[in-house]
């Protein structure tokens, strides 16, 4: 593995929790994408941190600290990018490895109504119940629920299992596209309250936590009690830092 992939993105605490949800996906063949998920999304934060500090030094006419924030901004750009490429490759061989027989009973679960009601429940009131807790401006909690909503009843329900995965790799495709092609990296984007980079990789992570919730339910889990305790998906540190970041 290489050096800068071990470097800490997060607390202790953190990356303790997304080392137990590595863990788990690490049973249905997935864990090594989750892996480089949550480090492209780590270094995209530190890449938005950088930028905005970048910026308040050229206010302040702090040209050299300016000159340091842009370099760093790049440096972890460059980084997210390199684990976003990773992680769609591995997103694709998980998806060849993926028993057909598994595949169906992920879709026997969403796409039966009576199952996919309890299903949703639980995972909206795991996603909900955390962000309540967040300072969150309220116009930005909708766009979220409505996020969420759509995931849930257009893809996974949809679409089934297949239809989920195909969502979480268009979204990570589209981010990496927009993110080294898009002026400015995306940042002036807006298709909605939220810039169009975090729109998508929203599509993506809670693509990823609703396929947690559909394997807790499948090995015979609490949904919810199981995502509580991988709560690290909504984890004040990341979430927040998210969406304080300029993008």
């Amino acid at each position: 593995m290489k050096e800068d992939r071990m470097e800490s993105l997060f607390s202790p605490e953190t990356e303790e929790g997304l080392e137990k949800v590595r863990k788990f996906a690490e049973a249905e063949g997935f864990g090594d994408f989750f892996h480089s998920v949550s480090r492209a999304f780590g270094h995209h934060i530190n890449c938005e941190r950088a930028y905005r500090r970048g910026k308040r030094a050229k206010a302040m006419r702090r040209s050299g600290i300016k000159e340091i924030e842009d370099e760093k901004e790049q440096k972890q750009h460059r980084k997210s990018m390199s684990e976003v490429d990773v992680a769609i490759r591995q997103l694709k061989e998980g998806r060849k490895r993926l028993r057909k027989e598994r595949l169906k009973e992920m879709d026997d679960l969403v796409k039966d109504p009576t199952k996919f009601k309890e299903y949703r429940k639980a995972i909206q009131d795991f996603a909900f119940d955390q962000m309540l807790e967040q300072e969150i401006d309220p116009v930005v909690t909708e766009e979220i629920v409505v996020i969420f909503d759509d995931l849930l009843e257009n893809v996974v329900h949809e679409k089934g299992a297949n239809g989920l995965l195909d969502h979480i790799e268009d979204r990570l495709e589209k981010l990496k596209t927009l993110r080294t092609e898009g002026k400015n990296r995306g940042r002036d984007e807006h298709l909605s309250p939220l810039v169009h980079p975090k729109v998508l990789w929203l599509g993506a992570l809670l693509g990823f936590s609703a396929l947690i919730g559909i394997w807790c339910w499948l090995t015979g889990q609490d949904v919810l009690l199981c995502l509580r305790d991988f709560g690290i998906l909504f984890h004040r540190e990341i979430f927040l830092s998210f969406l304080i970041c300029g993008c």
